[in-house]
């Protein structure tokens, strides 16, 4: 079963950092713990960042020397935890072929949401694996590999986590901190943010026109609509169902409006 775990406080945070060490002898520097729990605490999904700090620093210090302790200056040679996101998703990112690195950044610009204004906070995007840019078993190839690296969350109908595309799955960013802590993502969000929100926009706008009752008046028109259709038409923008609907129902909408405007005129010339 799926079972939901909701934020923890430091004292929890302490307890799954030190209990699971104690059980196996392995001695945690207490200045270590006190930082990881400070550089997770307001973070977004503290604890899956929690583990792949630990596991980070663990498989670099237990991992290569045999050492039954990790220390404090170990986890600030590594560069803490946003270094050890950047290092570990650059790593995913380099072992992907070149064709696959194309593909991956329209993969991971289609996994980020952007609110309106300039300032707007960036969020992670859930989306279907058939919502996403690409030839459908390269897609699935890619997020594949970017979930086993762990940098992507890919779940099943069900909401089961897997560790590869399986059936219609959805995939997340699996670290709403790799938007501040992976350059590479951030350089690209920053060169495409215009899209992003332009998607983020039209999603938001097909959804309040299905709860309105598909009101005619919430359609797009005019050169707002051409704008979007570009957008489509160039492959740049990829939108869910629902947003695809209310696009084609903009476009059918205007195509009646521009019948009814050449009739009218027929009608005046006779």
């Amino acid at each position: 079963n799926l079972i939901q775990i909701g934020d923890l406080g430091p004292r929890e945070l302490l307890r799954a950092i030190s209990v699971p060490a104690l059980r196996v002898g392995l001695r945690l520097d207490p200045e270590l713990v006190s930082r990881i729990i400070a550089d997770v605490r307001d973070a977004p999904g503290a604890l899956p960042l929690m583990q792949f700090a630990l596991r980070d620093l663990f498989e670099a210090e237990c991992g290569s020397n045999g050492v039954s302790s990790l220390t404090f200056e170990a986890y600030l040679r590594r560069g803490g935890l946003h270094e050890a996101l950047r290092r570990h998703a650059d790593a995913v990112f380099a072992a992907l072929t070149v064709e696959q690195q194309v593909l991956a950044r329209d993969i991971l610009t289609g996994l980020v949401s952007a609110g309106q204004g300039e300032n707007a906070p960036l969020t992670r995007h859930t989306a279907l694996l058939s919502e996403l840019p690409g030839p459908r078993e390269a897609v699935a190839e890619v997020v594949g590999k970017l979930s086993a690296g762990r940098l992507l969350t890919v779940t099943g109908r069900e909401g089961v986590a897997t560790d590869g595309p399986i059936g219609e799955s959805t995939a997340t960013l699996a670290h709403e901190t790799l938007l501040e802590a992976w350059p590479l993502l951030v350089d690209l969000v920053g060169e495409r943010r215009e899209l992003i929100r332009l998607r983020s926009t039209v999603i938001d706008d097909a959804t309040e026109w299905n709860g309105h009752g598909r009101d005619l008046s919430y359609l797009y028109s005019g050169a707002r609509l051409a704008h979007v259709l570009e957008a489509t038409r160039s492959a740049q923008l990829r939108v869910p169902d629902h947003a695809s609907a209310f696009l084609k129902a903009a476009q059918v909408r205007e195509q009646e409006l521009a019948v009814m405007v050449e009739a009218n005129r027929n009608a005046e010339l006779v």
